[in-house]
């Protein structure tokens, strides 16, 4: 009976090869991946960037269009004009007053029925005419 010889296993495929070996690896196994898939494999190129680029800037360009196509400007909200603002703790829709235009845009200054003062912008929170 023969007796086992000790063998030294490198699992690893780099262990065992050159550099040179696995990047001529690389090239067959992309090699067969174009045949696969029937197209190459697209690597970073300048042109592919600029491709990649002008594609982008048409596609935001169309979404841009589509979202213009429609949207309108919110209407102004007047000094003394009464509106309704939620709280944002309990979800409720309380009465208040416009007491004039704020320096940011979109925003008023409002007054609610209980005193409270505070500047609201259209867009961050809940607020809508009475």
């Amino acid at each position: 009976m023969a007796t086992p010889v000790a063998v030294q296993m490198n699992l690893h495929p780099i262990m065992n090869w050159d550099s040179s070996d696995v990047v001529e690896e690389f090239k067959k196994f992309k090699q067969k991946a174009q045949l696969a898939f029937k197209s190459f494999l697209k690597g970073t190129t300048d042109d592919e960037k600029k491709e990649t680029r002008a594609k982008l800037a048409a596609t935001q360009e169309q979404a841009q269009g589509h979202h213009n196509k429609h949207a309108q400007y919110l209407p102004e909200m007047l000094g003394g004009q009464h509106v309704h603002t939620q709280d944002p703790i309990t979800k409720t829709w309380i009465p208040a007053k416009v007491v004039n235009r704020a320096e940011t845009p979109r925003s008023n200054m409002i007054e609610t029925e209980s005193g409270h003062t505070g500047v609201i912008a259209y867009s961050e929170s809940p607020i809508c005419k009475s």
